[in-house]
C-alpha cells in the first residue's frame, strides 16, 4: 500500500510562500540626549561640554524620570503635548476609605505616561509603598521593544 499524504495539495503553495514579503521591523535609534542632573537641576557637564548618555537604557529611564515629574501644561514647553503623568493630583490625598482607588490611579498615570515612549512595549510588576504623608515609592519593570527589561523605582 502506497504511503499518501495527509495533507491535502494546495496548488500553486510554494508560489505563495515565496511571494511572502518578510517586514522588516527596524527600530529607529534613539538620538543624542545630554544627561540631566536632577539634584542641581542643570544638565551635566565634564571639561565645560554637556555629558551625552551612551546607552539606550540611560536615555529611557532619564526620558522616564523626567516625564514622571512634569505635569501637564506645566511648563511652557510641554504645553499641547502629550508629555506629562499626572500624578501629582493623586498624591498626598486623604485616603482614609479611598486608598486602593488612589493606588490604581497613580498605576494608571504612571502607565499610560511611560507607554508614550515608542521603546516601551509594556510596563508590569508595579508595585506602590507609602514613604511618607505626601510620597509614595513606585517601582515596575519596563520592558522595551528589544525586549530588554528595564527595572525601575521613583518617588512620586
Amino acid at each position: 500500500m502506497a504511503a499518501t499524504n495527509m495533507l491535502p495539495l494546495i496548488p500553486g503553495l510554494q508560489q505563495q510562500i515565496d511571494n511572502i514579503q518578510t517586514v522588516n521591523a527596524t527600530i529607529e535609534p534613539l538620538g543624542r540626549v545630554i544627561k540631566f542632573d536632577f539634584i542641581n537641576k542643570c544638565f551635566a557637564l565634564q571639561d565645560g561640554r554637556p555629558v551625552e548618555l551612551s546607552t539606550d537604557e540611560e536615555k529611557i529611564q532619564q526620558w522616564i524620570h523626567l516625564i514622571i515629574l512634569t505635569y501637564k501644561d506645566a511648563y511652557d514647553i510641554y504645553k499641547n503635548t502629550d508629555f506629562y503623568c499626572n500624578v501629582k493630583d493623586l498624591i498626598g490625598k486623604k485616603m482614609i476609605g479611598y486608598s486602593a482607588f488612589y493606588q490604581s490611579e497613580i498605576q494608571r498615570e504612571v502607565t499610560e505616561a511611560l507607554l508614550k515612549h515608542r521603546y516601551i512595549a509594556s510596563v508590569d510588576n508595579f508595585s506602590l509603598t507609602k514613604t511618607d504623608k505626601r510620597a509614595w515609592n513606585v517601582q515596575y519593570v519596563v520592558t522595551l521593544i528589544t525586549g530588554q527589561v528595564v527595572s525601575n523605582e521613583e518617588v512620586v
